[in-house]
């Protein structure tokens, strides 16, 4: 029996996802901020967000503001091609959190596995601000990770330390403009910090990527 069901692109659930996601991570980050985990290493602040996250899931389904399920920490990408041609590059890197659905009513020259991608680093002094881009916003542009391919958004987040948003988009801006990237915009999604339109060479091009920044506690040794 086939369902009479309409794809994500009729009624435009991919807008509505998105919507679900940057509430869910908005609270997360909230709480993160108010309850951090003892280590500020990127790991550790990515585990205690996928926690938080996780709980903002359950409180929004009880609350019937989002449909969501929690999404999956590190989980390996996935390509859409022939098992005999192996995994491609791409398919061994591990983006910091994504939700991932099968949309099984979609035309045939659209892809049916979507998936939410967010990438997550640290903000600061140093060379913080570089590898924010250089590791983080360029995974969603090479070839070699290609995260959030074909999807039409995505998610930066940015976990400041001791510094402050108009010197991270300052230092992060600079760095956008050494790898040719397009610039930090006013965000076109409420809650979030920055937009920006990344160009690349897929089906969907640009693809919107949603900056959310939020100041973290650093852990400092006892004096």
């Amino acid at each position: 029996m086939v369902l009479d069901r309409p794809s994500f692109l009729q009624i435009d659930l991919w807008a509505r996802r998105e919507a679900e996601v940057l509430s869910v991570t908005l609270r997360g980050l909230k709480a993160l901020a108010e309850e951090p985990p003892p280590g500020d290493d990127e790991d550790s602040l990515n585990w205690a967000l996928a926690d938080y996250i996780r709980l903002a899931v359950l409180a929004g389904r009880r609350a019937g503001e989002v449909s969501l399920e929690p999404p999956a920490l590190e989980p390996r990408s996935m390509s859409i091609g022939p098992v005999a041609g192996g995994p491609a590059v791409r398919d061994r890197k591990r983006p910091d959190l994504v939700w991932a659905w099968c949309d099984d009513q979609a035309p045939s020259d659209q892809p049916s596995f979507l998936e939410m991608v967010i990438e997550c680093k640290r903000v600061g002094a140093g060379k913080l601000c570089r590898l924010y881009v250089a590791n983080g916003v360029v995974r969603f542009q090479n070839e070699e990770h290609a995260y959030a391919k074909h999807m039409r958004s995505a998610f930066m987040v940015g976990y400041l330390q001791d510094i402050a948003v108009d010197k991270a988009k300052q230092s992060v801006g600079e760095a956008l403009k050494r790898a040719g990237l397009a610039p930090l915009a006013d965000p076109t999604q409420p809650g979030a910090t920055f937009g920006q339109q990344l160009r690349r060479p897929y089906r969907v091009d640009p693809v919107a990527l949603h900056h959310l920044w939020q100041s973290v506690p650093t852990s400092r040794p006892p004096t």
